[in-house]
């Protein structure tokens, strides 16, 4: 495995995962953080997945990042896509949540417009805490009773899932750190509607090219300062944590 050291803020070599986990939640109580990957032609995906781009490293922070949020918020195809089961973390992650009298798991809080849903998709049917389904208002009063028979399916904008509706959804239910992991349109959703404090971004050393898609592509140009917080290598990846300058 290859080890994870810190260059900025100051040097600091080998990270494990609670040293990880402890930069990670040095951050304000209300904190909203995007965490993807991108090759350094800005691709978010290898043959249709991001894991494609991704080695070891990037699992870590990931997982990090994780463990000191309240929610995880994705979009639901991005997480039908990517492979996501339930979210239930490992057992040195559950200790170091209940050291800090958080619950053991964060809430897993999809998004989805047209509620494609399984219920009986490990996601929602295994999950250790009960799931968020972020919709439209329309669809939320028609959700089929089994999928509201195993998540809180919450209308949240009339014509799509609006960002700014959607974080009152989860701020409404103490869910104030929310770690956001794409897709990239939901990705550039959050970042056009100004509310995403950090970008935690994971540079892939390859050239991807081809079709994929960009975080923060869109019409509308997204003028956003950041400030560089942090930086960390692990062998020939990156991981880039940038602040929004306000």
């Amino acid at each position: 495995m290859t080890g994870i050291d810190r260059i900025l803020p100051t040097v600091a070599s080998d990270l494990d995962d609670d040293a990880l986990a402890d930069d990670l939640a040095d951050v304000p109580d209300r904190w909203t953080r995007i965490t993807m990957i991108a090759s350094l032609d800005g691709a978010t995906a290898h043959d249709g997945r991001s894991g494609g781009l991704g080695d070891d490293s990037d699992v870590r922070v990931l997982a990090a990042a994780r463990r000191v949020a309240d929610v995880v918020l994705v979009g639901a195809g991005t997480a039908r896509s990517e492979g996501y089961e339930q979210l239930e973390l490992d057992a040195a992650s559950v200790a170091w949540r209940l050291e800090r009298e958080l619950p053991a798991h964060p809430v897993l809080a999809l998004v989805s417009g047209s509620l494609d849903l399984d219920p009986a998709h490990p996601m929602l049917r295994d999950a250790p805490r009960r799931p968020l389904v972020l919709t439209t208002d329309a669809a939320a009063l028609g959700a089929d009773a089994a999928l509201t028979a195993v998540a809180d399916v919450v209308g949240a904008g009339e014509e799509h899932v609006e960002p700014h509706r959607a974080r009152i959804v989860l701020h409404d239910r103490d869910l104030l750190r929310i770690q956001c992991e794409g897709g990239p349109s939901w990705a550039t959703a959050m970042l056009a509607a100004d509310l995403v404090d950090e970008t935690c971004l994971t540079l892939a050393s390859r050239i991807e090219g081809g079709p994929s898609h960009r975080i923060g592509a869109s019409d509308a140009t997204i003028a956003h300062p950041m400030r560089l917080h942090a930086l960390l290598r692990a062998g020939d990846t990156l991981m880039v944590r940038s602040v929004r300058e306000r």
